[in-house]
């Protein structure tokens, strides 16, 4: 059994996430972009799933975005990082988008 055998592979983290779609957007997300570690494969067991979440009228609050965490991670069993654009400054802004995968 490899290191990596226990850890879903990226193609399968973001199919599962796209059947997840319906109930994403019911919290009011409009895109969703996967980043860091988990899309390029590079993942370890244990490693997070960073998530970049929009929304059309910036009305994503805390409560949204737990029950997007709790969608996610109750499907996947995975930790999990979830942020929107606007607590992000520019260079960090910058590097998540120069690196995401978008989901929908």
């Amino acid at each position: 059994m490899g290191l990596f055998s226990r850890t879903p592979s990226a193609k399968k983290i973001l199919s599962k996430i796209k059947q997840l779609e319906p109930r994403i957007r019911n919290q009011g997300a409009t895109a969703l972009y996967v980043f860091g570690m988990k899309p390029t494969g590079d993942n370890l067991p244990g490693s997070d799933l960073d998530l970049l979440v929009e929304d059309d009228e910036g009305r994503l609050g805390l409560p949204q975005l737990a029950a997007i965490n709790e969608i996610i991670h109750e499907e996947l069993k995975l930790n999990i990082h979830i942020t929107t654009r606007a607590p992000l400054d520019d260079h960090t802004r910058m590097n998540i988008e120069s690196r995401a995968q978008r989901v929908f």
